[in-house]
């Protein structure tokens, strides 16, 4: 970055707080959608009772979308940090990635092909976004990756117990939360924001 110190610890925490409050916000919504699948799609749609392809093809797509969806957001510091070309090559590898992966997986799964190799896109996208930039909002990827993990255990657990849509509505958020804050991830999403501008980069 063409900031000093002090520019770039301001960003850095200020993308830290970002995308860990949208991983909490889109995980736990993720989470309460589908403990609650049918009881959701039946508030939109007239399903009649159809839900469980529906419902097979959201679990696959699901896991890439939680990890992808804050990134989305913190894509303009590329162009903060003068990198738009390394943005346009991420993306443009990983759309080649996913046409790969769909050329593969559809013909032998079909649609859960397709969502497996979206999945799997998106997760690679994670994994890669900001590699090659001197900050990212995802410096331990590894706590999202553990939460990412728990949360699926938290599913697993709660869809095993079988209970009402009114328990587990409030109940998955407040496990949600438990696990969010043992990983640590609500640190970076309560610190208080900076009130110093940013040089300029």
């Amino acid at each position: 970055l063409a900031a000093g110190s002090q520019g770039r610890e301001t960003l850095y925490s200020l993308l830290q707080r970002h995308a860990s409050i949208l991983f909490i916000l889109h995980a736990g919504a993720a989470l309460i959608v589908v403990l609650n699948f049918p009881a959701v799609l039946d508030l939109f749609f007239q399903t009649r009772g159809e839900t469980r392809q529906a419902f097979n093809i959201f679990l696959v797509f699901l896991p890439g979308l939680i990890f992808f969806g804050p990134l989305t957001a913190q894509e303009p510091v590329y162009e903060a940090a003068k990198r738009v070309q390394a943005l346009r090559k991420l993306t443009l590898g990983v759309s080649a990635g996913n046409l790969i992966l769909t050329f593969y997986l559809v013909p032998a799964a079909g649609v859960m092909g397709a969502a497996t190799a979206t999945m799997l896109t998106m997760l690679i996208y994670f994994l890669l976004f900001g590699r090659n930039l001197s900050i990212t909002p995802w410096a331990d990827r590894f706590t999202y990756l553990v939460a990412g993990l728990g949360l699926y255990l938290i599913h697993t657990l709660l869809s095993w117990l079988s209970w009402s849509g009114a328990v587990t509505i409030w109940l998955g958020p407040v496990m949600a939360g438990l696990l969010f804050y043992a990983c640590g991830l609500f640190e970076p999403a309560l610190k208080p924001r900076r009130t110093q501008a940013l040089p300029s980069l």
